[in-house]
């Protein structure tokens, strides 16, 4: 859906929009500029070039470590550090996993 936010009447005929503010006139205005086309053509957001980080892998052999773990996270989490809640799903997942925990 094209909404035409940028054009005058929210028409998709209509002349684009100015002003001779200079947001518009150094920012604004070169993004429709007709010869380079940038809402015309376009290949898209390649989403693999966005994050390159590989995936971390932990190991454990003791229940015991993923046990310490959970407790640390979730006394981080109490003091309000909300950043570890896919950490805590994957080694609840873990421990269910072994049946030590329900």
């Amino acid at each position: 859906m094209n909404a035409n936010v940028h054009k005058r009447h929210y028409q998709a005929g209509a002349q684009i929009k100015g002003t001779k503010a200079f947001k518009y006139q150094r920012v604004i205005r070169p993004l429709f500029n007709k010869k380079s086309n940038l809402l015309t053509k376009g290949s898209g957001l390649s989403l693999k070039s966005l994050d390159t980080r590989k995936p971390t892998y932990t190991y454990w052999n003791d229940p015991n470590e993923l046990v310490d773990r959970l407790r640390l996270l979730l006394s981080s989490e109490r003091a309000d550090h909300n950043n570890h809640k896919n950490e805590i799903i994957s080694i609840a997942e873990e421990l269910r996993e072994a049946n030590i925990i329900k």
